[in-house]
């Protein structure tokens, strides 16, 4: 960048970064806000390993086919018995956590895939009756209709778990309860199919006769009924089209960003900033943590002031007692 900028007779009058990482923060030639600290390998503890391993195992193991997620989990699990017999010593000990967390992982995923992925795929070219309700609606292509993934709770009025995803339907919205005649079948191996695997919805849907029955109540209800609120009361203040990204970046609701909108987002890649990730949780949790920690401030200085008031009291009664 730097010889870019000599070619145009610029001058390089600083240096300058957000976070300087590791190493970076000992310079002098550059200014940063915050350092950013690097994890030890050889410092930290043998658990973090275990959890690393047990989440890369994870995603390796959503991207093979059920042979290989054993053979995987059988290999594994061979070499933290060949670690086990070695000589006792740390490093021995944080391998073998990695290969337990490895195998436990692609184990777990092997009996995910037997116990949920298969038996979904198996319903593909057919219909049943069911009952479901609606997790998430997007506005569709067709004026009046949504897109939405659905959770079956009955089929043929069987009691059943099942994620599907219905494309251009009319008359639903989020909670809403609905009977309908799905015909199952298996999504086309498209990004947008990937990114629905992802949140456990492993078949798409063609619906009939769909007929709303109820909305949901419970937590949840209420939980979807106090999100509707803060949704519209965002939409009254921002306006529809600025409404609908912050509904989406805040609360994950897509129910009223537009298809055009929604395609321009995954065009530039933005798409992450439309749903429930890390940075809301990591918001979510800040602000707990900060009321939690102002509360508890409060509660402890008015413990302590307490505490001297009644010691006051008893030093006070003391000197009476003694005068008397």
């Amino acid at each position: 960048l730097e010889a870019l900028v000599s070619k145009c007779d610029c001058t390089v009058v600083a240096r300058a970064a957000v976070l300087a990482e590791g190493d970076a923060a000992d310079r002098g030639d550059i200014t940063f806000l915050a350092p950013l600290p690097l994890f030890s390998t050889i410092d930290a503890p043998p658990g973090y390993g275990f959890g690393l391993a047990f989440c890369l195992a994870c995603l390796a193991g959503a991207f093979v086919p059920l042979p290989a997620l054993w053979l995987a989990a059988a290999f594994c699990a061979g070499a933290f018995a060949v670690f086990w017999r070695m000589p006792a010593g740390r490093r021995r000990f944080s391998v073998m956590l990695c290969c337990a967390a490895a195998a436990l992982a692609f184990a777990w995923r092997g009996a995910y895939t037997l116990a949920v992925v298969r038996p979904a795929g198996a319903l593909a070219g057919t219909t049943a009756q069911v009952q479901a309700v609606v997790r998430q609606a997007t506005t569709s292509y067709l004026p009046g209709s949504v897109n939405a993934t659905v959770h079956v709770t009955q089929m043929d009025g069987k009691p059943v778990r099942l994620n599907a995803y219905l494309e251009a339907v009319p008359g639903l919205a989020e909670g809403d309860i609905f009977t309908a005649q799905l015909e199952f079948f298996t999504p086309e191996n498209t990004s947008y199919a990937r990114a629905r695997r992802a949140d456990g919805v492993y078949l798409d849907a063609a619906a009939q006769q769909v007929a709303v029955v109820g909305r949901q109540g419970g937590l949840a209800g209420a939980a979807r009924q106090l999100r509707e609120e803060l949704c519209s009361a965002l939409t009254r203040l921002l306006g529809q089209q600025v409404g609908s990204v912050a509904r989406a970046a805040a609360f994950g609701d897509k129910s009223a960003l537009s298809s055009e909108l929604n395609e321009m987002f995954r065009a530039a890649g933005l798409s992450h900033v439309l749903v429930v990730s890390g940075l809301h949780f990591s918001a979510a949790s800040g602000a707990l943590y900060a009321f939690l920690r102002t509360k508890l401030r409060r509660r402890a200085a008015a413990q302590a002031g307490n505490n001297a008031h009644r010691a006051d009291q008893q030093r006070k009664q003391q000197q009476l007692h003694a005068v008397c």
